[in-house]
């Protein structure tokens, strides 16, 4: 990395500070070191420049990102500028998050990327949920398969089974369509054995999961062996790095592994639905709201098949009760028909 291009972009950014040489004196850096620096005379000091960048409200990560000068984050900037712009909130309205002006116009501009607990921060004091925020970034990537299985879950959830028996007949004819073909058909009726083994095939050779990727197997994986889900759920572990920062993707797998625990309590395989509900609880962020209560519910249904009766009945009828106080008619409905349809 040469020392005067990095020089040249420290001094755009003290420039688009409104900053003189000397504002840095308050940080303990003289106003020689700044100048000798943006001269590109000699290297500063890493921590030094750590200091003077934090004074301007930019992490060093950015800063090196901005030098390299590549717009790899893009759509992450685009799309969170457009949610900012819509519900008419200004540059400088996210100071209070550490998050400066000039830092958030890089990065609307595709020039820096921020921190995931920044950004979440900030779609927080937005009101934006970061599912939504989530579904936004990906469409465009995958978006036909997005549009689908957005369809496909929220006509499962709202019991639409016309709507389901639409959507398996129009993906059924289409090669390119036979996983979206499969979950749809999963919602309606039982696989038969050899689409199992098909969706088995395709899961276990997925490197690199996409969200349509896991809806499928939230929607499908009732259909499978216990053996091929531990199996597909190690394979997934094996990989899990490469999801740890990738937005939205967590809800994705909360959902997955209660679905799976869910099914595992019903098989009476009391062991492997323990194990993956301890691991649910470490993906479980300060927002999740919805899926600790999903949680507890799961929970309450492992209590009330395995441990203790009364117990399990209490959590999750105190889930169900939560899901109604928040006003969310399609999730209380949901959950009491499971409750109604495992447990009465």
């Amino acid at each position: 990395m040469e020392l005067q291009t990095m020089a040249k972009t420290f001094k755009f950014l003290r420039e688009q500070c409104g900053l003189s040489l000397s504002d840095f004196n308050v940080v303990g850096i003289s106003k020689q070191n700044i100048a000798t620096f943006e001269s590109a005379k000699s290297m500063i000091k890493i921590d030094t420049l750590e200091s003077a960048l934090q004074f301007m409200g930019i992490h060093l990560d950015s800063f090196l990102t901005l030098v390299d000068n590549k717009a790899i984050f893009r759509r992450y900037g685009k799309v969170f500028h457009d949610f900012r712009e819509q519900r008419e909130f200004l540059l400088t309205d996210f100071q209070n998050i550490g998050l400066s002006e000039l830092g958030l116009s890089l990065f609307e501009e595709g020039k820096i990327m921020l921190n995931f607990d920044v950004i979440d921060a900030g779609l927080q004091m937005m009101h934006v949920p970061l599912s939504e925020y989530s579904y936004a970034l990906n469409f465009g990537t995958e978006e036909n398969f997005v549009v689908i299985y957005h369809d496909l879950n929220q006509a499962y959830f709202k019991a639409d089974w016309d709507k389901i028996k639409y959507i398996y007949e129009e993906a059924k004819h289409h090669k390119d369509y036979q996983m979206v073909a499969y979950s749809a058909k999963a919602c309606l009726e039982p696989l038969n054995e050899f689409e199992i083994t098909e969706v088995s095939t395709y899961f276990f050779g997925l490197e690199d999961w996409t969200p349509s990727e896991l809806k499928a197997f939230i929607l499908i994986c009732k259909n499978l062996e216990t053996d091929t889900i531990r199996l597909i759920i190690k394979d997934f572990i094996r990989n899990k790095t490469l999801y740890d920062y990738r937005i939205g993707y967590h809800n994705l797998i909360i959902r997955a592994a209660l679905t799976v625990s869910f099914i595992l309590i019903n098989r009476e395989e009391y062991e492997f639905a323990r194990l993956i509900l301890k691991n649910c609880q470490t993906l479980f962020m300060d927002r999740d709201e919805y899926a600790r209560i999903s949680f507890n519910f799961v929970t309450g249904y492992f209590y009330f098949k395995h441990e203790d009766k009364e117990h399990g009945l209490e959590e999750m009828k105190q889930a169900i009760k939560l899901f109604k106080q928040l006003g969310d008619v399609q999730t209380y409905n949901r959950f009491r028909s499971l409750y109604q349809q495992y447990v009465k």
